[in-house]
C-alpha cells in the first residue's frame, strides 16, 4: 500500500514538472511571436519611427519647397508684370510725343488715324511750324472764329519742354501728303480757308501768280512775330515743302 502511494506521488510530481515545462514553452513562443509582431511593424514602413508613405523624415513630400519660390510663374518674372515687359512702365506708351498728344490734344485735333488732322472743334496741326506751334501751346489761342472752343495754354509745369519737343516731333512724323489737295489742306487751309478765299487771316490766295506763292512760302511774313495771328506766315524750307509741292498746291487752288 505504501509503495503504491509513493509510486503515485512520483507520477504526480512528474506530471507537474511536465505541465510546468509546457507552460514555459508556451510563454517563450508567445514572447517570440510578440517579438515577431514588433519586427513586422517595423518592416511595414521600412524605417525606425519614420512613415515610409511619404519617404521623408518629418518633411511633407506633398509640398516640400514651392518650386516657384515666391515668384508668380504666370508672368515669368520676379515682381514685373510680363504683360507689358517693363518694370513700372506701360509698354503701350510707344512714342512719347504720341502719348502727350493722346493725353492733351486728341479731344480737339483728331484721334486714331486722323490724329492731327483736326476736327469740328480744332484745326489741323500736322506739320505745324515748330516756333509757331510752341508759341500757341504756351500762350493758348482764342481768336479762331471757326471753332467754338478756345485752346488753353500749357505752361512748363503742365507740359515740360522735353515733352513739348516730343509732341512737335510726333506732329512731324506723319507721312506727308503727295497731292495738291492734300498739301493745301495740311499747310495752307488753316489760315487761308478751305476755299482759299481768305479764311481767318482774311488773305485770299486764289488767283495769285505762282511766283508770289513761291516767295511767300520761302520767306514767310512777319518773321517770328507769332502773336500777329492775322499777318504772321511761317516760312518753309525745301526739305519741308519742295518746289514740286508748291507747284502742286498752285495747280490745286486753280481748281477751286
Amino acid at each position: 500500500m505504501l509503495m503504491s502511494i509513493q509510486r503515485f506521488g512520483r507520477l504526480a510530481l512528474a506530471g507537474a514538472f511536465a505541465t510546468m515545462a509546457l507552460a514555459c514553452e508556451s510563454t517563450g513562443s508567445n514572447d517570440a511571436a510578440g517579438d515577431a509582431t514588433v519586427t513586422g511593424d517595423v518592416a511595414t514602413d521600412g524605417s525606425d519611427s519614420v512613415d515610409s508613405t511619404d519617404a521623408t523624415d518629418s518633411v511633407d513630400a506633398t509640398d516640400g519647397v514651392d518650386a516657384t519660390d515666391s515668384v508668380d510663374a504666370t508672368d515669368g518674372t520676379d515682381g514685373v508684370d510680363a504683360t507689358d515687359g517693363t518694370d513700372g512702365v506701360d509698354a503701350t506708351d510707344g512714342d512719347p510725343g504720341e502719348a502727350v498728344y493722346n493725353q492733351l490734344c486728341v479731344g480737339c485735333h483728331g484721334a486714331g488715324a486722323d490724329a492731327g488732322k483736326g476736327s469740328g472743334i480744332g484745326p489741323s496741326v500736322r506739320f505745324v511750324n515748330r516756333g509757331f506751334g510752341q508759341h500757341v501751346i504756351r500762350s493758348g489761342r482764342d481768336e479762331m472764329s471757326d471753332f467754338s472752343i478756345a485752346m488753353p495754354k500749357f505752361d512748363a509745369a503742365s507740359l515740360p519742354d522735353d515733352k513739348l519737343g516730343a509732341l512737335l516731333d510726333y506732329l512731324h512724323s506723319f507721312e506727308k501728303p503727295t497731292t495738291g489737295e492734300g498739301l493745301f489742306l495740311t499747310f495752307c487751309a488753316n489760315c487761308h480757308g478751305r476755299n482759299a478765299l481768305g479764311g481767318r487771316v482774311g488773305e485770299g490766295i486764289k488767283g495769285k501768280p505762282a511766283g508770289e506763292y513761291f516767295e511767300l512760302v520761302r520767306e514767310g511774313h512777319a518773321g517770328t512775330n507769332y502773336g500777329a495771328s492775322t499777318s504772321y506766315m511761317p516760312s518753309w524750307a525745301t526739305a519741308e515743302l519742295s518746289d514740286s509741292d508748291v507747284t502742286a498746291i498752285v495747280d490745286y487752288v486753280k481748281t477751286l
